[in-house]
């Protein structure tokens, strides 16, 4: 799919509708122009970029997070979805395993992410050593980590 509906972002995040309504209004999550407030029956529709967004978002508001906080993740997101198309193309077709570590700076004002890609070339061993040294080194940061494996969240988008 390359667009989808708010009906749509509500079945592949898992959340209620007045969640994803919610985020469309407050801006977590942006319908495209010409369907934004265009009035009576124009349902708005939204990017599959957009709809990345949402399955990440859906994740975090898990967490309980306010939806500001929701809306800098989601500005977050989209910065790394233009500098990391490849990662995230790659999990969604489900040809990459990857983990990504999203912490937040003391006073929750900036994020920072890494990425870690498994190696199918080296041993088991030596990808849960690798994983066990990512895990240790984002969990280290301080304001608090949250580590998602990307391929697993994104698969509702194949």
């Amino acid at each position: 799919m390359t667009d989808y509906s708010l009906a749509d972002l509500t079945k592949i995040t898992d959340s209620k509708r007045r969640s994803v309504q919610l985020w469309a209004e407050a801006g977590v999550i942006h319908a495209d122009v010409e369907t934004e407030r265009a009035g009576t029956g124009v349902h708005r529709r939204f990017s599959r970029n957009e709809a990345i967004i949402a399955v990440l978002i859906a994740r975090r508001a898990e967490l309980r997070i306010s939806i500001g906080m929701l809306k800098m993740l989601a500005d977050h997101y989209r910065t790394l979805m233009q500098r990391f198309d490849v990662i995230f193309e790659e999990c969604i077709a489900g040809r990459m395993t990857a983990y990504m570590a999203s912490y937040a700076d003391v006073g929750y004002k900036a994020f920072s992410t890494t990425f870690h890609a498994v190696d199918p070339s080296i041993s088991p061993e030596k990808q849960m050593q690798a994983l066990g040294a990512f895990l240790q080194k984002a969990t280290d940061q301080a304001g608090g980590c949250h580590v998602m494996r990307l391929d697993r969240y994104l698969a509702v988008l194949r």
